[in-house]
């Protein structure tokens, strides 16, 4: 029951406006700092977008460049659809439904998670080669107009179900999460007036977890904008593929950056449409019995294996079987020094970029949570903004926030940090990949500041402890196990980073990521097995921890 106090009863705390929106202290200006890193870059970007494009624009014909928002949009669409379709799917048959093997299904349903999108595209490359006699039969019918048309769709087709494969999970975790914390009574009202089980769930079930789902679609939206690997192995030209034409291909930045900056405006389209799909609804529980499961038996319980199992043969199983069959026919002779050398430079940016993002994620966790003003919030989210942008974009802000930097060091005759991180080192490549992954250590550290320290911190501040005594002795003690957990996210994000490490990396610095990119450019598909093979074990690691974090979290 709550509680009416009169305005004489009221604490002055209850009505009270801070005045303030900032104060100043060493963690509120790493804050700042931390937001400007992210600023900086995008600002950049966008700037371009006003700036006259270089000469590579004016040779590239209008045809061109539209086809490069088409072919995003086109993807980008199909992909939504096919990928809310499935997670949603197997979300409700795993959630409300009881058949054989679902247990087992709620954890195969998210291992697909853990390949790229570019290394599924490696397993199936030459699907195409082998639907050629298609085509054949088409041009023989129709002529070369309707064969180059059925190529063309065959390969839409072909990219949207790659991507489709492995992004799914998204949608499937919380449309699951959504639909598992639903309350029985809702359903027994619906079927108390006339609805049947699928009549319950479309008036029901879907628009309770529909912002949970619309979150998970925008996901899969944004990994399909910063994806590289698979549309270039398909040769499928994206925004991204321009991105990287304009500034490899024609040597032009400029025009580079004016790809980037439309990436950039459809990445904030993007998290509109998801602010806007959540708008002012809130979705609390009623606390009561957890929703009761339909048991499927007999044809409807082998039609919903079917269902749960399709997706995991093409997202996981027909990829790897591929990849480890073609590792087995190359054999050991693939592990020279140079592999080797490659695998440890892939771990040591892994590890550098973790501790870096783990480190710059509890300062800022801990700032949002020292000095609780709106714009110190607004700053945090700011600088949690690089995992949503894509990552050629992010790199192409990097170098010119950087070449900006070092352009007002050079007019003041003095060296510059941006000098040296544009000479050719790893710097700014570590950089970036903290700017784009902060987002993955510093959610798990602000979630279990409020959920696992509580008013610990108030208590050691009564004692006289100072907020890093406080930090040091109590709250990183208690934040070790999300930590871990996020450790492991962050490093196996790195380890799997393809565009980052093709457009900022020095010369003759190799991951398994551009070993895997480059065989197979090179036309040596069983070669990068190997590589492929090593990026899907870490990647396994990583979601076997993130389905124990969620389930862990809804308990």
């Amino acid at each position: 029951m709550a509680l009416i106090l009169t305005e004489q009863e009221r604490p002055r705390s209850a009505f009270r406006i801070p005045l303030r929106l900032w104060t100043w202290s060493p963690w509120s200006i790493f804050l700042l700092l931390a937001a400007l890193t992210v600023a900086l870059p995008l600002g950049m970007v966008l700037a371009s977008l006003f700036q006259a494009a270089g000469p590579g624009w004016e040779q590239t014909p209008a045809a061109t460049i539209r086809s490069y928002v088409v072919n995003s949009l086109i993807l980008l669409a199909g992909t939504a659809l096919l990928t809310g379709v499935t997670g949603v799917a197997c979300a409700w048959l795993v959630a409300a439904c009881e058949f054989p093997g679902r247990r087992v299904f709620a954890w195969l349903l998210v291992i697909p998670l853990a390949l790229p999108a570019y290394v599924v595209a490696f397993g199936y490359g030459d699907l195409l080669d082998r639907l050629i006699p298609f085509v054949v039969w088409l041009r023989q019918a129709g002529g070369s107009s309707l064969a180059r048309s059925g190529h063309d769709v065959l390969r839409y087709l072909t990219v949207i179900v790659v991507f489709s494969s492995v992004l799914y999970p998204y949608v499937y975790l919380a449309a699951r999460s959504a639909f598992s914390t639903q309350s029985r009574s809702e359903i027994e009202a619906a079927r108390m007036l006339g609805c049947g089980p699928l009549a319950a769930f479309f008036r029901v079930s879907l628009p309770l977890a529909w912002p949970a789902i619309a979150g998970g679609v925008i996901l899969v939206a944004m990994e399909v904008i910063n994806d590289y690997g698979a549309v270039e192995h398909f040769g499928i030209p994206t925004l991204t593929i321009g991105i990287f034409r304009f500034w490899f291909s024609f040597g032009d930045p400029d025009s580079a950056a004016r790809i980037a900056g439309w990436a950039l405006l459809v990445t904030f389209l993007l998290l509109g449409l998801e602010r806007l799909s959540r708008g002012r609804r809130r979705f609390s529980e009623t606390g009561g019995s957890p929703l009761a499961r339909y048991r499927l038996r007999g044809g409807k319980g082998i039609a919903a294996m079917l269902v749960c199992f399709l997706p995991v043969l093409v997202g996981f199983l027909l990829p790897v079987s591929r990849l480890g069959y073609w590792s087995w026919l190359v054999g050991a002779g693939v592990w020279d020094r140079e592999f080797l050398q490659q695998i440890g430079t892939s771990l040591f940016l892994a590890g550098g970029v973790t501790m870096l993002v783990l480190l710059a994620a509890i300062v800022v966790a801990y700032a949002e949570r020292l000095h609780s003003f709106r714009l110190m919030r607004w700053c945090a989210r700011l600088a949690i903004l690089g995992y949503a942008i894509p990552s050629a974009v992010l790199a192409l802000g990097v170098l010119r926030g950087l070449g900006w930097l070092d352009g007002l060091g050079g007019a003041a005759g003095n060296a510059t940090l941006a000098n040296w991180l544009l000479s050719g080192s790893v710097g700014a490549l570590v950089f970036a990949c903290v700017v784009r992954f902060l987002a993955v250590g510093f959610l798990p550290a602000q979630s279990g500041l409020k959920r696992v320290c509580g008013d610990l911190d108030a208590s050691a501040r009564c004692l006289g402890a100072t907020p890093l005594r406080t930090l040091l002795r109590i709250d990183l003690l208690l934040l070790t196990p999300a930590l871990w957990g996020a450790a492991i996210l962050v490093f196996v994000d790195v380890l799997k980073e393809l565009p980052l490490t093709l457009l900022l990396r020095p010369f003759n610095f190799e991951t398994l990521a551009t070993r895997a990119f480059n065989l197979v450019d090179q036309g040596r598909l069983p070669e990068a097995a190997p590589a492929c093979l090593l990026i899907i074990a870490t990647g396994l690691v990583g979601v076997f921890v993130l389905n124990h974090m969620i389930e862990r979290g809804q308990s």
